[in-house]
């Protein structure tokens, strides 16, 4: 299992040295002076948008149990079914360095995604 906080803000060579090469990316144009690189890995269970070649945005999806766990812990949060069944998403600001950390819940309570944003706050 690797830890998201050996992802969040390296770049891609260090990120493929922890969790493989990344099994599919894509570049996204935007209006700004960048574009962002997209890309999977494990399956699809972790992906991650290289801005400026850094780990910028990292999304984890619910088949990432482990994963999951261990950011949550890392947050020091305590997440129970109730949190998200009934508001089905929590977004933290400013919390242990990230920018910003959203937590997306299904109907039965459980976490199907978190974004991640490590620095850059609003999409192009």
């Amino acid at each position: 299992m690797v830890s998201i906080t050996e992802l969040v803000g390296r770049n891609r060579q260090a990120v493929e040295r922890l969790l493989g090469k990344a099994q599919a990316s894509s570049i996204v144009k935007t209006n700004s002076l960048l574009d962002w690189t997209k890309a999977y890995y494990q399956s699809g269970e972790i992906e991650i948008i290289y801005i400026d070649n850094i780990a910028d945005w990292i999304i984890l999806h619910s088949k990432a149990e482990e994963t999951i766990e261990e950011l949550i812990s890392f947050l020091g949060l305590n997440m129970h079914q109730g949190n998200l069944q009934y508001y089905g998403t929590i977004q933290y600001s400013n919390i242990h360095g990230l920018k910003e950390v959203t937590i997306f819940g299904n109907n039965v309570g459980n976490i199907e995604t978190i974004f991640i944003k490590v620095f850059t706050k609003e999409s192009e």
